[in-house]
């Protein structure tokens, strides 16, 4: 159920995007106490919103890969095949 508490958790800019969702006019000069009374009075287009902090938790973010430029690739290149040099003369 939505509550002003819920509302206040949030910042303005959140309510403000989360209003712009919706078809309400005349919002964007709102303070965050003006926005949280709209929002109330509109209670049933805001029912999915949760207090900040308890959504619902997803499972970590995987790190993605690394993506290097050019050069960066090619510097690794040659790293890559000084080590197997170093690696064959020690053989």
């Amino acid at each position: 159920m939505l509550t002003k508490e819920i509302l206040n958790s949030h910042p303005a800019t959140t309510l403000k995007k989360e209003i712009s969702k919706t078809n309400i006019k005349g919002y964007s000069k709102l303070k965050k106490g003006e926005l949280v009374e709209l929002m109330m009075k509109n209670k049933e287009r805001f029912s999915h919103i949760k207090k900040k902090g308890e959504e619902t938790k997803e499972e970590p973010k995987k790190r993605k890969k690394r993506k290097y430029s050019y050069f960066q690739k090619k510097k690794n290149q040659k790293n890559q095949l000084k080590r197997k040099q170093n690696q064959r003369q020690r053989n």
